[in-house]
């Protein structure tokens, strides 16, 4: 997603504490990139999880400075709801402003 002139990779990856989801689908993670690499110090959970895997997501830039990016809960494996899972759309806001200040990010739940 572009912010600004800045450039971030959104993605999932292992180590994060997610083994128990099915291709470390979630959480969703975004950080800067730089020169073709990634900045791990830019790192930030965009999409948290709850034991569900996230469905597919899309990243869309709306202005200069503001992305959102969209995930859907894909409720598997059973018994996941156990955990906070209840099959949410996830709507995020990210701002470079935001960014700037705190790196955290309200999460607009559509049921």
């Amino acid at each position: 997603m572009q912010l600004g002139d800045e450039l971030y990779l959104v993605y999932t990856r292992r180590g994060a504490d997610n083994d128990h989801i099915f291709r470390h689908r979630a959480p969703l993670f975004a950080a800067r990139v730089e020169s073709m690499k990634l900045v791990c110090e830019s790192e930030f959970i965009v999409v948290g999880e709850k034991s569900a895997r996230l469905g597919n997501f899309g990243v869309t830039s709306y202005k200069e400075n503001d992305a959102v990016v969209m995930a859907a809960e894909w409720m598997q494996p059973i018994g996941c709801e156990i955990y906070g899972s209840d099959n949410h759309i996830c709507v995020k806001n990210i701002s470079r402003m935001s960014l700037a200040h705190s790196g955290c990010f309200g999460c607009a739940d559509i049921k």
